[in-house]
């Protein structure tokens, strides 16, 4: 929960220099976490004229991806966890009542911010889960990987770099929410 607040206080809305910030934050405690790190800059000129580029909504002058890994022994397939950093705005402040949009506020029964369910909760879960597994070490045949992706609510720019940098998995689970469904399959850009 803590972690969830303190990430829901960073307003990583699309296009802003908090989407990248945050990116930051998540490089430092992947590698605290014991895992390989892949932080780069996103050559976005290069990536936003790609033929094949989903596109964009929100313009950017910069942006970052980030992928974290523990390496296998080898022989097993490997896993990828993708979850996105960036938020949309909160838009109109009167429905939010007495909450702030990124105040990160807990109660007994919720956190409150934007992007605390789409998709904060999911990545933290995702961190904890490669947290937990590094700390036990468990033997891992196939790697296990993690990206946190930037520009997922605007089109697919984070995980579009990621997959052209060389990131790939034999399986990819993305904790969206999707109140619990499974859904085997994304009608997303990608």
């Amino acid at each position: 929960v803590a972690d969830l607040a303190a990430l829901v206080r960073v307003p990583s809305i699309s296009g802003t220099a908090e989407e990248n910030a945050i990116q930051d934050v998540l490089s430092a405690r992947l590698a605290g976490d014991g895992l390989d790190v892949d932080t780069w800059p996103i050559p976005l000129a290069e990536t936003l004229a790609a033929e094949d580029f989903p596109g964009v909504e929100v313009d950017r002058a910069e942006a970052w991806g980030t992928v974290g890994r523990l390496p296998g022994a080898g022989g097993g397939a490997s896993l990828m966890l993708n979850a996105h950093v960036d938020v949309v705005p909160p838009g109109d402040l009167d429905p939010w009542g007495d909450q702030v949009p990124f105040s990160g506020t807990v109660s007994a029964e919720a956190v409150y911010g934007r992007g605390a369910c789409d998709m904060k909760a999911g990545l933290v879960a995702a961190l904890r889960a490669v947290r937990a597994v590094a700390a036990l070490r468990v033997p891992l045949r196939g790697d296990l990987v993690l990206g946190t992706v930037v520009g997922e609510e605007d089109g697919g720019l984070g995980t579009y770099a990621m997959l052209r940098r060389g990131w790939r998995a034999d399986a990819c689970v993305i904790p969206e929410p999707t109140s619990l469904d499974i859904a085997p399959g994304n009608s997303g850009a990608l």
